[in-house]
């Protein structure tokens, strides 16, 4: 890109013009105020039809992030890379048990059905432009620098900086061009204003910065820099690490977001308790991927429906999802839970996860160029030697009395049977129902995202 097709997003230097991209906010911004009027038709003309942002021959629309995402994902798997990649949209499908779980959550809030059938005005506004925001918007993000990982690894002749600019751009938003401070960065739609927005409530800020104030904003622009740079050298796993960082610092702010109105839905504001259950469903299945039963007991105290309205206990979700941290690799000063609990006198919760007791592998999952290495040990390597050698004794000797049976006969029909040396199909990996009755996500190489 020339210096002129550059664009500053958010304290982000892109290389390439991804300023239409950008101005998904602009719609994000127009729904936001509409469903705020209760205008719902209009709201759900633009999330369906688009309005600001262009592409070559057409509008971009929120709809088709939910509804594309599925074969943008299936297009961009490659066995060059040693993990799957968008390995979160497969997790989301399992989790919610549907490929347009994020579309489903929207348009049941803007036309008052589904799930969300008979909650009242202020409860849907926030469910749908929450639901566009940090389901529709974060997934489609993710993709979009996955896409940039893919081209990378595959060595395509586009070294994917296009599609990471991309990604930036649905991260930050056109609304915060240039260099904003914390107020400032409040202003958008996107991500990037979630995690301004609550690292003034978490004390996870640093205003005397030069850079984005809050702590996960800081965090997340120099990823995205230090991958774009990585991805114009060819080094895909150092893209691959700081794709991992930018997804921390999204969930960061999500928990922050979670926590925050699980605090403030004690009364009965239906727009608290919507918001709650919007941040909540927008990490549920990262919480589920890293603790099954907190994140069931999370789930029982925040999320709303048509049938079930009122708040839940607070204590419980705090102390849930600190129990969950270390699976997530974020530690309390991170979070800045512990600032937000004295701020508004919450007595009897502390967070205690430290930054040093994290998980083993937590580091290495943020910095895969540097994989650690899981050394097994010398007795199970003898085990599997010896049964090896077990095994193939066993094949010998029967081979040995086919052979012989087969002499003994006066032709060489065999018995009916699977005769092709294909062993028999155990079926595709498929997902499981969970405790909670949703659909599981299938087993993957690593036990959690977070992992190694």
């Amino acid at each position: 890109a020339t210096p002129a097709q550059a664009l500053e997003l958010g304290w982000y230097t892109t290389r390439h013009d991804v300023a239409q991209h950008a101005r998904i906010d602009l719609d994000v911004k127009d729904i936001s105020s509409l469903v705020g009027e209760e205008r719902w038709d209009n709201a759900t003309e633009i999330y369906q039809e688009g309005k600001y942002s262009s592409k070559t021959t057409s509008l971009r629309n929120l709809q088709s992030f939910s509804l594309d995402i599925k074969s943008k994902a299936e297009s961009i798997q490659t066995d060059k890379s040693n993990e799957q990649i968008l390995a979160e949209f497969y997790l989301f499908e399992g989790y919610w048990g549907a490929d347009d779980y994020a579309n489903t959550f929207v348009l049941d809030a803007l036309q008052d059905m589904g799930q969300f059938d008979g909650l009242d005005a202020a409860a849907r506004s926030q469910l749908a432009k929450k639901g566009v925001q940090y389901q529709v918007v974060n997934m489609y993000m993710l993709y979009e620098l996955a896409k940039g990982l893919f081209l990378c690894f595959e060595g395509a002749d586009d070294d994917g900086t296009l599609n990471w600019d991309e990604g930036a751009a649905f991260f930050i938003g056109s609304l915060l061009e240039g260099k904003p401070d914390l107020t400032q960065g409040q202003s958008g739609q996107l991500q990037y204003t979630l995690a301004s927005k609550r690292a003034s409530s978490f004390g996870t800020t640093d205003e005397s910065r030069n850079g984005p104030a809050a702590n996960a904003n800081a965090a997340a622009i120099d990823a995205f820099t230090k991958g774009l740079q990585a991805l114009s050298d060819g080094n895909c796993e150092e893209a691959s690490g700081q794709y991992k960082i930018i997804r921390k610092q999204m969930q960061i702010a999500l928990v922050q977001g979670m926590l925050q109105y699980s605090h403030k839905s004690q009364g009965d504001d239906s727009a608290a308790l919507a918001e709650g259950w919007a941040f909540t469903a927008a990490i549920m299945p990262f919480l589920h991927e890293a603790d099954a039963a907190n994140a069931r007991i999370i789930r029982d105290n925040m999320e709303i429906n048509s049938t079930q309205f009122r708040h839940g206990d607070r204590d419980a979700v705090f102390k849930s999802a600190f129990a969950i941290l270390p699976n997530l690799c974020i530690s309390c000063a991170e979070l800045g839970v512990n600032a937000f609990i004295e701020a508004n006198d919450i007595e009897n919760l502390e967070c205690t996860v430290d930054q040093d007791a994290l998980n083993a592998g937590c580091d290495a999952y943020l910095k895969p160029a540097e994989k650690a290495k899981k050394d097994v040990p010398v007795g199970t390597i003898v085990g599997l030697v010896i049964a090896g050698l077990v095994v193939l004794g066993i094949i010998f000797a029967g081979m040995h009395c086919i052979n012989k049976k087969a002499d003994d006969k006066p032709s060489p029909n065999v018995e009916s049977g699977n005769t092709s040396g294909v062993p028999p199909s155990t079926g595709a990996a498929t997902g499981t129902a969970g405790q909670d009755g949703t659909a599981q996500p299938a087993k993957v190489e690593q036990s959690s995202l977070n992992q190694v």
